[in-house]
C-alpha cells in the first residue's frame, strides 16, 4: 500500500484506502493502530532508538 520510494501526499493514501474493500480497509486501519500502540510503549524505546538511527539513501544504520 505505501511505497517509500516515493512521497505521496496523505490524500493518496486516503483514495487507496476507499478503493479497497471494507475488510481489507479495516484490517490496514487495525494494523497500523497496533503498530503505533506497540511503538509508543516504554518497553519499545530500543527499537525507536534503532529505527531513528537508519539512513534510507544509504540502506545503513548509522553508530549503534
Amino acid at each position: 500500500m505505501f511505497d517509500a520510494d516515493a512521497p505521496v501526499p496523505v490524500e493518496a493514501h486516503l483514495q487507496k484506502l476507499k478503493e479497497m474493500d471494507n475488510i481489507t480497509t479495516k484490517t490496514v486501519l487495525l494494523v497500523l493502530r497496533n503498530l503505533e500502540n506497540n511503538l509508543s510503549a516504554p518497553q519499545f524505546e530500543p527499537v525507536r532508538r534503532l529505527l531513528s538511527m537508519y539512513d534510507p539513501t544509504r540502506a545503513l544504520f548509522g553508530q549503534l
